[in-house]
């Protein structure tokens, strides 16, 4: 992190010369971000959401993009009061998530730069500073500007081959992950993938995994205790979560983008007693071609969806029902990586 001093000379009504800036770089979905901030505890949300990913090329040559961090003093949601939900907009080649007047962001993926706002109270409500405005504005920009199809789903690889999750929040995709990382597998991402539809490259931001506190449940007494001491989120469902930082942890992030080798819709579904023992049943091209369309609304309306999809398609595609433990669908995942 670089420190950098500025003049601030009058007649600057924008802001545009800041008295001081704090800087620092980070490698995220195989892109570089350079970030700056007039307040070191706006940089420091994307260095506890960022640093320590692993470094490498989506693209080449690696693209660089540059986001603004800007706190104003002067602004202020009141106490006790819950952030509005952002809401989105777009037009001229900008775009841009708004909660309020003091809390915004505002991106160019062409220019590959964004602007990054938050009123001072903001930086004590971390959830909504970093999941929902600095989230949103790095996200945006690598997937528009890198042309990656942005997915509502988990990642898990093993030996460069990963299989893609899908199923609607509570489906599950967590407490799978969890046990996959526990079998030595790689966690890609959680719950936002994104993919470059020409090798159909996953890639996402493996820092955190997100649990409910029952799917501790499953784990041995020791291990469940250990991770019952890491931090809680409150999504704004009220959901709570704990937030269990994979750098603290033994387990792996994904050292690079793992091409996908298949795709498996989660489902609450027990198998049938026709199916045997067998959690995993195979899909049509048509049935996975509809609930990939039908789970991925946003996806689905975006360039390259088509390509992405046809290649999608064929690797093949399974419903994965609940067995009695986790570690029987882990059994399962393990052997269509190997195959």
């Amino acid at each position: 992190m670089k420190h950098v001093s500025l003049l601030d000379p009058e007649g600057d009504p924008f802001g545009e010369r800041p008295a001081s800036l704090w800087r620092d770089r980070f490698s995220v979905l195989g892109a570089r971000f350079e970030l700056d901030s007039n307040d070191l505890r706006a940089l420091q949300l994307a260095t506890d959401a960022y640093a320590g990913l692993p470094v490498y090329r989506l693209q080449s040559p690696q693209r660089t993009f540059h986001i603004a961090l800007r706190v104003d003093p002067r602004a202020t949601l009141g106490s006790g009061r819950e952030p509005p939900p952002l809401r989105l907009h777009a037009a001229n080649g900008l775009l841009s998530g708004t909660m309020d007047a003091a809390n915004f962001a505002v991106l160019s993926p062409e220019q590959r730069e964004g602007l990054v706002v938050f009123s001072r109270d903001m930086l004590k409500r971390s959830y909504h500073a970093r999941y929902e405005l600095l989230e949103f504005a790095v996200y945006t920009l690598a997937a528009r500007a890198l042309g990656l199809i942005s997915l509502h789903a988990a990642c898990i690889a093993a030996s460069g081959r990963g299989v893609l999750l899908i199923g609607a929040s509570g489906a599950g995709k967590s407490t799978l992950a969890m046990h996959c990382l526990r079998r030595g597998m790689e966690l890609v991402s959680e719950d936002s993938t994104f993919v470059a539809p020409p090798r159909l490259s996953a890639t996402g931001v493996p820092t955190f995994l997100h649990l409910r506190e029952s799917a501790l449940e499953w784990l041995p007494a020791r291990e469940g205790k250990r991770l019952a001491k890491f931090p809680f989120i409150y999504r704004r469902s009220g959901i709570r979560k704990l937030e269990i930082d994979l750098r603290s942890t033994k387990w792996r992030m994904a050292r690079a983008a793992p091409s996908l080798a298949t795709i498996v819709f989660l489902t609450k579904k027990k198998p049938s007693k026709r199916q045997g023992a067998r959690l995993l049943a195979r899909l049509s091209k048509q049935e996975a071609s509809r609930r990939l369309a039908s789970s991925q609304a946003y996806a689905a309306g975006r360039p390259g969806w088509t390509e992405f999809l046809k290649r999608a398609t064929r690797l093949g595609a399974f419903e994965l029902r609940r067995g009695e433990h986790p570690d029987e669908a882990v059994d399962e995942l393990s052997e269509l990586l190997t195959r």
